[in-house]
Order: structure tokens, then C-alpha cells, then sequence
């Protein structure tokens, strides 16, 4: 499962996260969707770690990304879609 609590970001002066809130759980589908700017790759970063949340929580499985395991074998995730298609903008 994953589950983000009250998650806050700042670049510099500017927050980019308030307080988002998510629960995923196993089995089931959940979309993540948003416009642009809405902070879903900024969640998505400080759940794997990739960058440093200011405040909350982010955790798979009750642990933070750092402390599973064997974490790839547990979350596989593609931030950038270039990579997958090459004709994605």
C-alpha cells in the first residue's frame, strides 16, 4: 500500500506541495492525474526518495522508500515518459 500524508515541498520560497494526501491500496487501480504544475512528479519524487519532502509522510507498505528491503523488486516507476515513447511530449 501506499500511503501519503499531509506531504509538503518548497523550492525555494515557493511550495509546490500542501499537505497532499493519498492512500493506494493493493489490488486496486488508482489514478494519480492532474494539469501541469499540480505537483504529481514532486509527489512521486519524495515517495521514492528521489527528493526530500519538508514535511509528512511518504510510505510503501508502512516503510519510506530508503527502508524496504529489496526495493526494486517491491516498486517500479517511470517518472519521464520520453523514455518510454519517444514522440511524447
Amino acid at each position: 500500500m501506499i500511503s501519503i500524508e499531509n506531504l509538503v515541498k518548497r523550492h525555494g520560497s515557493r511550495e509546490v506541495l500542501h499537505g497532499v494526501s493519498l492512500e493506494a491500496r493493493p489490488g486496486r487501480v488508482t489514478g494519480f492525474v492532474g494539469p501541469n504544475g499540480a505537483g504529481k512528479s514532486s509527489t512521486l519524487r519524495c515517495l521514492l526518495g528521489l527528493d526530500r519532502a519538508d514535511g509528512g509522510t511518504a510510505l510503501i507498505d508502512g516503510r519510506p522508500y530508503r527502508e524496504l528491503r529489496d526495493p526494486l523488486r517491491a516498486v517500479g516507476a517511470v517518472l519521464d515518459g520520453s523514455g518510454a515513447h519517444p514522440s511524447r511530449t
